[in-house]
């Protein structure tokens, strides 16, 4: 859950992107991936649209995805298309829970 914009383990956390020409009209690329890794650079997530049903096209050029970080620390991810091909990447903060540890009792 994003709460306070936090984003917790366990938690799902939307990635959106939107392509958009030179004149800054929305269109759909030939193809598009989206790659996601942890902090230590293991893949989590590596989806290709059409083959993927987790990477999801909302409209003309707008595309998510869902991701459930199951660890704390700095993630890591990537959009890349072609035709043209274009590459953005970015990077998010997961938060560790104080029930994660174990210090609050059993509170499921």
């Amino acid at each position: 859950m994003l709460k306070n914009g936090r984003i917790y383990v366990g938690s799902t956390y939307t990635l959106t992107m939107q392509f958009r020409n030179e004149d800054d009209e929305l269109f759909d690329p030939a193809s598009v991936g989206f790659k996601l890794t942890d902090g230590y650079g293991t893949v989590k997530a590596n989806y290709l649209y059409g083959t993927d049903s987790a990477l999801e096209r909302l409209s003309l050029g707008s595309f998510r995805v869902d991701v459930v970080p199951d660890s704390a620390g700095r993630w890591f991810f990537r959009w890349a298309t072609t035709s043209p091909v274009f590459v953005d990447q970015g990077n998010f903060v997961v938060q560790a829970s104080v029930f994660e540890r174990g210090n609050c009792g059993d509170y499921t």
